[in-house]
């Protein structure tokens, strides 16, 4: 997918974490961030949908978990259709909220327990940077064209009153900070775009049969049912970004599995971690690892019908590491 964004002009130029060791995305070195082009991303990754035959079904809203006992059968979902049921054999809850799971009677911490919780923000993009203002210019930049991260703003990501005044208060301060912007950086800079919602990090962390905790992340604690790697640094760890002494920590199947709920798979930063690795994990790179396993893992699941917890791990991580997934073993 690198590959094919870079072979488009979909690499930015430059970032603001660039190091001074030098890399080549088109040959396999990857640095901290690969900031790319949004649209040719969308573009690449519909293509390879369309190449693989999956079945699209955009615009549809899950009402709810479809339920026989504690076992996840299937969803309820809403869209301009009305309100229609679809049945499947496993069911990967990819809503970074957990809401099949919470919805299912999955058991799941919440970052108001602890009185920490990143902070939500909305994306957005300057157009007409002049050529004369060199660098990433506090974003990642391709050509005249910069992504920069919007205001923060903190509150809980579950609720939609809080969401509602997050997006309000979000897009009117970015749009002062915008025009602050350009009276101090050139007339030329413009808004071009701005994320369609609000980018939430951190709401329900769903409790599986195993936890990776903070210790785990920071010793590199290595497990026999690995099935994904984040290397992504703790961004917010007791106040500090912090960068891993290794290559990165294992995620293991366990913590794709919750507990108490069968027939459903967790992936993305609903899966079981303690605050300091989900802050890593939730990462676009270890998700994007994470999905590739949990749909591995439902797949096999579905196909040797048996519950996802009764997966044979050795099995799936033979499967993934056949489509050349890296779990150092």
């Amino acid at each position: 997918m690198l590959l094919s964004w870079s072979g488009w002009g979909g690499i930015a130029d430059s970032d603001t974490y660039e190091r001074s060791v030098p890399h080549d995305v088109t040959k396999g070195d990857i640095p901290y961030t690969v900031p790319f082009d949004a649209e040719a991303a969308k573009v690449a990754c519909l293509n390879l949908l369309k190449k693989e035959g999956v079945k699209l079904r955009l615009h549809s809203w899950v009402v709810a978990p479809m339920l026989d006992g504690s076992r996840v059968t299937g969803i309820v979902v809403h869209s301009k259709s009305g309100r229609q049921a679809i049945a499947a054999d496993i069911v990967i809850d990819c809503t970074g909220d957990g809401d099949v799971a919470a919805a299912a009677g999955a058991p799941f911490m919440s970052p108001a327990a602890t009185g920490d919780r990143m902070a939500m923000s909305l994306m957005y993009s300057l157009g007409g940077l002049p050529a004369s203002i060199q660098g990433p210019f506090g974003g990642m930049r391709k050509g005249d064209h910069v992504v920069r991260w919007g205001p923060s703003i903190a509150g809980d990501g579950i609720d939609v009153e809080t969401l509602t005044k997050a997006e309000v208060d979000g897009r009117l301060k970015l749009w002062d900070d915008v025009q602050a912007l350009r009276k101090k950086s050139g007339e030329t800079i413009y808004l071009a775009q701005s994320a369609t919602a609000i980018g939430v990090r951190e709401t329900r962390r769903i409790l599986g049969e195993y936890v990776v905790t903070e210790k785990d992340a920071i010793e590199g604690t290595r497990f026999p049912d690995a099935i994904a790697i984040s290397s992504n640094p703790m961004p917010e760890y007791h106040g500090q970004r912090y960068f891993f002494k290794h290559e990165g920590f294992d995620i293991p199947y366990r913590s794709l599995v919750p507990k108490t709920v069968d027939g459903l798979v967790l992936s993305g930063r609903c899966i079981s971690c303690e605050q300091g690795p989900f802050q890593s994990a939730r990462s676009m790179a270890p998700a994007m690892a994470v999905g590739h396993a949990s749909g591995c893992a439902a797949a096999l699941a579905a196909i040797k019908a048996v519950p996802p917890r009764k997966l044979d791990v050795k099995e799936l991580q033979k499967l993934l590491k056949s489509q050349n997934a890296e779990l150092r073993m």
